[in-house]
C-alpha cells in the first residue's frame, strides 16, 4: 500500500453526490442537462472537433508549403520544409487539443478540468520517470537473457522527429484522445472495469495498420497500455499517462533504439542487435510485442488496478449508479413518507 501512495491522488475519488469521478460533469439522478452529457453525443462531438481543426491546420500548412513553393521557385523544397517541420503532427496535436477543450469547456461545462489542472503538472514529470522505468527493466531483462546488445553508439543520429512525433504528439495527442475522451466518456457511461478492457483493446487494434503492425504486437500494446488508464484511475490526471506515454516511445526508440510500435522506426542513439525469436524480442513491431513486456507491465498494471479499486476508485456503470441513488433518495424520504401515509 505505501507503494501505491506515489500514484494515489485522494481528489480521484468518485462524488458521493452522483457517484462519477472529479473529472466528468456533475450528473445527479434524475438527471440534469439529459441530452448535453449524453456519453454518445460528447464523443462525436470531440471526434468531430478532431478531425475539423486537423484538416483546417493541415490545409493551412499546405497553402503555407505551396505559398513557399511559388516564393522559392523549387516546390520540392516546400515539401522537404513541410515534412521537416512536422506539420503533420502539429495538425494532429492542435486537433487534439482544440477538441478537447471543445469537449470539457463547451460540452460538458468544465472551463478548468481537474484533470489538466497546472497544479497537477508534477504528474507529467512522475509519468516521465516510470515510463522510464518500465522500458528500462524490460530491455535490461532482454540483454540479460542474451537478447539486446549494444554495439556502439549511432553518432549521426538525430532525435528531434522521434522527439516530436513519438514523443510529444504521442504523449499528448494519443492521451487526450484515448485516456481523456474515449476512456472517460465510456467510464460514465459502461464504468470503469469494462472501459479499460475496451479502450485497452482498441488501443491495440489500431497499431495493427502500422507499416510492421502483427497481432502479436497489437496484443501486447493492449497488455502493455493497461498501466495508462491506470495510472489516470489513480491519480484522475492526464498528466500523468501523457508523461509515461511520451517516455514510453522515447525510452523505446531514441534512448535504446528498439522500433516503435511497428512503425518502422528502430533508429536510437545506440547501434544495437536484437537475437532470439521474435516473440521474445518482439520483433519489427518492438519490444511491446515481447511476452516480457507483457509479463512485467501487464503484472504492474494488474497489480495497480486492483489497488485503485481497493481505494474506491472504480465507477459503477449507470445503471448500477442509478440504482443506489434512488435507493439512497428513497432511504432519506422514508419517515416522512411514512408519516404522510
Amino acid at each position: 500500500m505505501r507503494l501505491y501512495q506515489l500514484f494515489y491522488d485522494p481528489v480521484s475519488r468518485p462524488r458521493e453526490s452522483d457517484l462519477l469521478g472529479p473529472d466528468q460533469p456533475f450528473k445527479p439522478y434524475p438527471p440534469v442537462h439529459r441530452v448535453r452529457f449524453n456519453a454518445g453525443l460528447r464523443l462525436a462531438v470531440f471526434l468531430g472537433s478532431a478531425f475539423g481543426i486537423t484538416v483546417i491546420v493541415m490545409l493551412a500548412g499546405v497553402a503555407w508549403a505551396t505559398i513557399w513553393g511559388g516564393v522559392t521557385g523549387d516546390p520540392e523544397l516546400a515539401e522537404s520544409v513541410f515534412d521537416s517541420l512536422g506539420l503533420g503532427a502539429a495538425a494532429e496535436l492542435i486537433g487534439a487539443i482544440g477538441a478537447y477543450l471543445v469537449l470539457v469547456g463547451v460540452l460538458e461545462g468544465r472551463g478548468s478540468p481537474l484533470e489538466l489542472g497546472w497544479r497537477r503538472i508534477g504528474g507529467f514529470l512522475k509519468g516521465i520517470a516510470l515510463g522510464f522505468f518500465l522500458i528500462t527493466v524490460t530491455v535490461g531483462l532482454l540483454a540479460l537473457m542474451g537478447c539486446y546488445h549494444v554495439r556502439g553508439f549511432n553518432s549521426g543520429y538525430s532525435p528531434w522527429s522521434d522527439l516530436l512525433m513519438a514523443g510529444l504528439t504521442a504523449g499528448v495527442a494519443e492521451e487526450l484522445i484515448f485516456r481523456g475522451a474515449l476512456f472517460r466518456i465510456l467510464e460514465d457511461t459502461v464504468g470503469t472495469l469494462f472501459s479499460v478492457a475496451a479502450s485497452a483493446l482498441i488501443f491495440g487494434a489500431v497499431h495493427l495498420s502500422n507499416q510492421d503492425g502483427t497481432w502479436l504486437g497489437a496484443v501486447g500494446i493492449a497488455i502493455g497500455a493497461l498501466v495508462l488508464p491506470a495510472v489516470y484511475i489513480a491519480t484522475r490526471s492526464l498528466w500523468w499517462p501523457m508523461g509515461v506515454h511520451l517516455a514510453w516511445n522515447v525510452t523505446q526508440g531514441p534512448i535504446w533504439s528498439s522500433p516503435i510500435s511497428g512503425t518502422g522506426t528502430g533508429r536510437g542513439m545506440l547501434r544495437v542487435e536484437w537475437t532470439g525469436p521474435e516473440w521474445l524480442t518482439g520483433g519489427l513491431f518492438g519490444i511491446e510485442a515481447s511476452v516480457v513486456l507483457m509479463a512485467t507491465v501487464g503484472a504492474f498494471s494488474v497489480w495497480l488496478l486492483v489497488m485503485a479499486h481497493r481505494s474506491g476508485n472504480f465507477i459503477p456503470p449507470f445503471w448500477k449508479r442509478h440504482r443506489l441513488l434512488i435507493a439512497r433518495a428513497v432511504t432519506a424520504a422514508g419517515p416522512s413518507t411514512t408519516e404522510n401515509s
